[in-house]
């Protein structure tokens, strides 16, 4: 039988009530910090969608249009070092 090979991902539902959520769907393939072996990519954690333009004091609510954040852990030879990158991408959610 052939090896499955195990691909790490960022996901996303969404949700008008917090009960009843979508079915996931990819946003980007990614190794994160608890699965990173020596060789891979440098990892990505701590996602976060924040609406810049949100009313809610928090930022807990985001409309058609808000930005994924997450942050890269640059490793050096094969350690975790305090070099980290906090990445913005724009996105849309759409129907």
């Amino acid at each position: 039988m052939g090896r499955h090979r195990v691909v790490w991902s960022l996901y996303f539902s969404l949700s008008k009530d917090l009960l009843d959520w979508t079915e996931r769907r990819l946003i980007m393939e990614t190794e994160f910090t608890e699965t990173y072996r020596c060789g891979d990519r440098n990892p990505y954690n701590c996602p976060s969608v924040i609406d810049r333009r949100s009313r809610s004091r928090n930022f807990e609510t985001s409309g058609r249009r808000a930005d994924l954040y997450f942050t890269r852990f640059n490793y050096a030879g094969c350690r975790q070092t305090q070099n980290r990158d906090l990445l913005r991408v724009p996105i849309e959610f759409s129907k």
